[in-house]
């Protein structure tokens, strides 16, 4: 195994039917992934998204509606995170959700040492609300939640593309595609799959970040040293 302990941002996306906001069908496929990878003692964070149901950036009509539309995205990540919860539980792993604000009797504060106490006891924990801070995406989140929790590397498993590209693949076909990439490379070329802030701090605290499309049996073959979709280090 390449890591003990890793952190996954996963997109709201990831919880979607094909005509609904969440399908519960597609979030347990998702959390049985989840779980056999925390069942062979690897520990697994997550870092939840709400863009299924709500996403911030969209809203353009004024910074007060923006305002409001980043607030509603970090509620919308609860949302989420509640429904994976409950599906890990039923894969036989104990969830823990964390949030950077709390939710009585849904989600409790974030805690960098309870976080790890769960972490060893095996349990998953789901972070959520982001960064708690409106007009910051949740990528700055997924650096520093995973440097709080001691995860060894990032996942950024995408639903749309399989890797980081020089330009969008979906609108251009001679795109092309990174296998590996410096964190200067990233930064300097404004690579949009994460936000330059984030590529900074990633590249800082030395965090390998591996960026690829979700599948069945991927994770386990990323942690076990299989290349798939691009690596972005040093």
């Amino acid at each position: 195994m390449l890591y003990k302990r890793v952190l996954l941002k996963l997109s709201g996306e990831l919880c979607a039917g094909e005509d609904m906001p969440i399908d519960v069908r597609v979030v347990n496929t998702l959390s049985r992934e989840i779980a056999s990878l925390i069942l062979k003692g690897i520990g697994v964070a997550m870092v939840m998204g709400g863009g299924n149901i709500m996403r911030g950036r969209r809203i353009t009509t004024g910074v007060e509606d923006e305002l409001a539309a980043h607030r509603a995205g970090m509620v919308a990540t609860v949302v989420n995170g509640i429904i994976l919860e409950r599906a890990l539980v039923r894969n036989g792993v104990e969830a823990q959700l964390m949030g950077a604000f709390p939710v009585a009797g849904f989600v409790d504060a974030n805690s960098p040492t309870i976080a790890k106490d769960h972490l060893r006891q095996g349990h998953a924990v789901i972070y959520v609300g982001g960064t708690g801070t409106p007009f910051v995406s949740t990528d700055s989140a997924v650096v520093i939640r995973a440097l709080e929790c001691g995860a060894q590397a990032i996942f950024k498993i995408m639903t749309a593309v399989d890797g980081v590209y020089d330009r969008d693949p979906q609108r251009f076909k001679k795109a092309k595609k990174y296998t590996a990439l410096s964190y200067d490379e990233a930064i300097t070329n404004k690579l949009g799959v994460m936000d330059l802030d984030a590529f900074i701090q990633a590249r800082e605290y030395k965090l390998p970040i591996h960026v690829f499309k979700w599948g069945k049996g991927k994770l386990l073959k990323v942690i076990q040293g299989e290349h798939l979709g691009t690596l972005v280090t040093q």
